[in-house]
């Protein structure tokens, strides 16, 4: 018998083929014996997705999570082919805007791929085979800002190739086919229903919505050519797992977005991908399944029953760490080279221990609900007892040990973990505030600093003249309040933002004086681009609180979460209509002890999370 691989590439060549033809943005590769066909928008997938029924992947599914519109190429939810319930012939409903947000532009849908963790994850709980991205043979993927991000996410031949790959090896991980085959399909061996129950079966759950006719009659073709090839039925279902697992139909989540230009309602079967890949980072697990062919995830309270089900799964806890880790840059927080003058007793060790400490203050907040402002004031820590002698804790112990800080005013919140303070400040002389600031404008207020145009790169060496006339004895706060002109317009953007953070060194040790004995200050003022107000701090306490109350910095925790979530960059600037969506979370948990498992929640089940607005075709 020949291999898998060839089975699939003799039953899929010529319409694979054809597709092509028809769609020139195609990409068309073979590797391993296994051809894939991915029909994707040409830039960057980021644009509308067509749901016109010959827009297939080369396995004839249309590319989408369906949406009953495209006939034979669409299906699911309320439309199309779907066994067992949730059929009829309508399409998705005509919605309503969010409230307030009638003018904006909605989020758009995107061909958005899939993550390799949202990869794995599906693969380990849809066919109980578990890899690690090593294993798995994916090329670490270098994303700067959250991994979910569509604009990272974008189709390329080294992805496509180590997909296939991918596919083989989860096949041979398969020992007993005989019960594989009966888990999808209730039965093992040739024949039209059989064949037809396990791609519907295993199709069902690796495409998160039905398979249609058309999908059925070009994986039933797989069969056949197994027949030929005296494969037994086992074998078989394998050279069609390894076809679906190099679709676009699994690798991608696809809504698509062409319509009359009304506001359109997700189906049954896109709320469950969305609720499962933004809250468990994996594919809809049989009951949400369960539920989207029944039809009643569209129900509100429905919905809601699914949400805090969800949330209440490790697996949520899990998804926000990760949105932290991506938030803080935390998987870089310990690599960072500390100079060996100034940090004589830095070792690598130290730079693990700085990244635990901080995952284990950000799980305390899912873990007990504390409210969001608690992030940048709360008055606990966690350390080894390494980091806890850095810190001057009393009585360091052994292990990672929670400390209660609540008589100690040089610890706020995130702002004084070496987590925080080495990778934003680590400078060969002394903590750099420019690097702080900017890492508080970019992370907590969401918004980024000055573009480096000619004239400032001009002004920039008129600059650094004049720093080297003070010496090099000088404080970070006289350097930075010493600036003029240009620099000084540029600099006061995110300079003040940490000046509070002074007297922190790059380890996160408290002092008074810097290595040239220059005393240390933490008073300021916030400008009015950050406060309107422009409050004033004195101390690094007062700083911390302030700055928690800022509505800016409860505005970019809205769209840090919203753009995790939903994979899309948010704006928040005001002349920006995506502020609307972003305003109308904030505002839907403005109560005090809001935490994030509420802004999770309320993301969840927000009307931007429920449907969008299509686009007339050209």
């Amino acid at each position: 018998m020949r291999p898998l691989g060839r089975i699939v590439e003799t039953t899929l060549m010529d319409l694979s083929v054809s597709s092509v033809q028809r769609h020139g943005n195609r990409l068309l590769f073979l590797s391993a014996g296994l051809l894939v066909s991915l029909a994707l928008p040409v830039s960057g997938c980021s644009g509308s997705v067509d749901s016109s029924a010959d827009q297939d992947d080369g396995d004839g599914d249309g590319d989408g999570d369906g949406d009953g519109n495209g006939g034979s190429g669409q299906s699911g939810g309320r439309g199309g082919s779907n066994p067992g319930g949730n059929t009829g012939g309508a399409s998705p409903p005509i919605i309503e805007p969010p409230s307030g947000c009638e003018s904006v532009e909605p989020l758009p849908p995107t061909a958005r791929r899939l993550t390799q963790n949202e990869i794995l994850n599906s693969v380990r709980d849809i066919l109980g085979v578990e890899f690690t991205q090593e294993t798995a043979g994916f090329d670490k993927e270098t994303i700067t800002g959250f991994s979910t991000d569509v604009r990272e996410l974008i189709p390329n031949f080294e992805f496509t190739k180590s997909s296939v790959t991918f596919g083989e090896k989860v096949t041979a991980k398969i020992q007993d086919r005989a019960a594989f085959a009966q888990k999808f399909g209730k039965c093992n061996s040739f024949g039209a229903d059989c064949e037809k129950a396990f791609i519907e079966g295993l199709g069902l759950r690796l495409f998160r919505r039905p398979v249609t006719e058309d999908q059925v009659a070009r994986y039933r073709k797989i069969m056949a050519e197994a027949v030929k090839q005296k494969a037994s039925f086992g074998e078989a279902t394998q050279a069609v797992l390894q076809a679906m697992l190099g679709s676009a139909s699994f690798l991608y989540r696809l809504e698509p977005e062409v319509g009359d230009g009304s506001y359109r309602g997700l189906d049954d079967y896109q709320i469950a991908s969305r609720l499962s890949f933004a809250l468990w980072g994996t594919s809809p697990d049989d009951e949400l399944m369960d539920k989207a062919r029944e039809g009643k995830l569209t129900d509100t309270g429905e919905r809601e029953a699914q949400v805090e089900r969800l949330l209440n799964d490790n697996r949520a806890k899990q998804i926000f760490s990760r949105y932290a880790s991506d938030w803080l840059v935390l998987e870089e927080a310990g690599k960072f080279i500390y100079d060996e003058v100034m940090y004589p007793d830095y070792k690598p060790e130290l730079g693990l221990s700085m990244v635990e400490e901080t995952k284990a203050f950000i799980n305390a907040f899912w873990d007990e609900g504390l409210p969001l402002q608690d992030f940048y004031t709360a008055k606990f820590a966690f350390a080894d007892k390494e980091m806890a002698t850095i810190y001057g804790f009393d009585n360091p112990k052994q292990g990672m040990t929670r400390y209660d800080l609540a008589n100690d005013p040089n610890r706020n919140g995130i702002f004084t973990q070496a987590a925080f303070l080495g990778p934003s400040g680590v400078h060969t002389t002394e903590p750099g505030i420019v690097f702080r600031g900017q890492y508080i404008l970019k992370r907590f207020l969401c918004t980024e600093p000055p573009e480096l145009t000619q004239e400032l790169r001009d002004a920039l060496g008129d600059q650094i003249t004049a720093n080297a006339m003070l010496g090099d004895s000088k404080s970070q706060r006289f350097v930075a309040e010493a600036r003029t002109g240009t620099c000084r317009g540029c600099h006061n953007q995110f300079d003040p933002l940490a000046y509070a953070l002074e007297p922190y060194d790059s380890l996160g040790r408290r002092r008074d004086k810097d290595r040239f004995g220059n005393e240390l200050r933490t008073d300021g003022k916030f400008l009015p681009h950050v406060d309107p107000e422009e409050r004033s701090f004195s101390t690094t306490e007062e700083f911390a609180k302030t700055f928690a109350e800022l509505p800016l910095t409860r505005a970019c925790l809205a769209a840090n979460a919203l753009h995790f979530l939903s994979g899309q960059a948010i704006h928040i600037n005001d002349d920006d209509a995506q502020s609307c969506l972003v305003n109308s979370i904030r505002e839907s948990m403005a109560k005090p002890d809001a935490s994030f498992k509420d802004l999770f929640r309320t993301i969840a089940l927000h009307p931007t999370n429920q449907g969008f607005k299509t686009l007339q075709a050209p």
